[in-house]
Parts: C-alpha cells; structure tokens; sequence
C-alpha cells in the first residue's frame, strides 16, 4: 500500500509542476533560477542582474521563477508556494545553484551553474526566431 501511496505522490508531483511550467508555454520565457540555499551569492547575485533589468524583461516576455528546495515563487510575487515540484524537475546536479532558460515552445534553451547575465541572457533571446519576428513587426509599426 505504501508503495502506491508513493507513485500516486510521485505522479502527482509531476503533474503539477508539468502544469506551472505549461501554462506558460507559447505565452511567457521562463527563467528558472535554482539554489540549494536562499542566501547564496550566485542566487542574490542573479536575482539582482534580473531584478534591475525588469524593462528588458517585460520587453522578452520572461516570467522569472525563485525555486528553493521546498518552494518556489515569481520574482515579481511576495508570497512562497511551498512544494519542491520545480525544485526536483530542474535542480538535476549537485550544484548550490543553477539559472535555466526556457523558451516560448517549453524547451530548455540555456542552462548554466554559474551567473547569466542581462546582456547574455537578452542577446540569446534576440537571435530566437520568434522574437526576431516580433522585433520585426515592433519596427514596422
């Protein structure tokens, strides 16, 4: 029964950090920002390079996750949703930190342990099809 019990969870699990991630598909770039601990250097240090660059952010389309081993949250959010889905889809290294970016079609575009700058982070974006495209349209209007 225990056994179960545990792939029901596991299952469940899933789901539901499947479904966060979704709902963003084809709308919103994620970037995932993952730390085994919040007052870690590299954590503070890549929420600052987002968090004083939000215009670029708004401009691409990025929604910017906080993912701790136990909960997760948007940057913009002040409340903490407490699961460790997120946290054991993307956190797959013995790293204390790693910074993901995933794109309009739901893949994983970038995934780096160390810091992902605005300018790096913005220039990947730029070369992506779609938002060449809507560059495009942006100049044309």
């Amino acid at each position: 029964m225990k056994i179960i019990f545990f792939f029901f969870c596991l299952s469940f699990s899933m789901r539901v950090s499947a479904q966060l991630i979704e709902r963003h598909q084809w709308k919103d770039r994620l970037v995932l920002i993952i730390s085994n601990k919040k007052n870690s250097e590299e954590y503070s240090r890549q929420l600052g390079e987002l968090t004083i660059n939000a215009e670029g952010l708004d401009e691409r389309k990025l929604m910017v996750y906080q993912i701790l081993p136990d909960r997760h949250k948007i940057l913009q959010d002040q409340d903490w949703m407490m699961s460790n889905d997120l946290y054991k889809r993307y956190a797959f290294n013995d790293k204390d930190f790693k910074v993901i970016l995933i794109g309009l079609d739901g893949s994983i575009k970038v995934s780096q342990d160390t810091l992902l700058t605005a300018k790096e982070l913005f220039a990947t974006i730029d070369q992506m099809p779609m938002r060449r495209a809507t560059m495009r349209r942006k100049s044309k209007g």
